[in-house]
């Protein structure tokens, strides 16, 4: 769903944005995307924002804090209003950090609230260990 919004914007290349894509980006913003900067569940949308204080199962996914950053790019590029450079900020320095191994050499694609270190699943894919 992000990346569609933000492929509009880009395929776009206009200052004058369509209404939905507005409503689309503050509904994102103000349902689902929590303090860290990113959202969603098992790849859907739940309403995170509102319970990003409760224990959930396979939280902040990092692709999702990506598109998030791509689309507050666009958005700022367009406008050049602050408040998308804080969205940038906020994802960045929080959520796409924090999924990312100490060393850099790795990703975890989705980021508790809390983790105690990384385990190595399918020889491949790292996951942090939730404390």
């Amino acid at each position: 769903m992000l990346r569609g919004v933000a492929g509009t914007v880009s395929y776009n290349r206009q200052k004058q944005i369509s209404r939905s894509c507005w409503a689309n980006r503050e509904n994102i913003k103000n349902t689902e995307i929590n303090i860290a900067g990113s959202g969603s569940a098992v790849e859907c949308w739940f309403g995170g924002k509102s319970l990003q204080a409760m224990p959930v199962a396979h939280y902040r996914e990092t692709c999702v804090t990506a598109t998030w950053i791509k689309l507050s790019q666009q958005l700022l590029r367009l406008t050049g209003e602050a408040k998308y450079a804080d969205a940038i900020e906020q994802s960045y320095y929080n959520a796409l950090l924090g999924a990312m191994k100490s060393d850099g050499s790795d990703w975890a694609k989705y980021s508790p609230r809390r983790a105690k270190g990384w385990k190595v699943m399918n020889n491949a894919a790292w996951e942090l260990i939730v404390a």
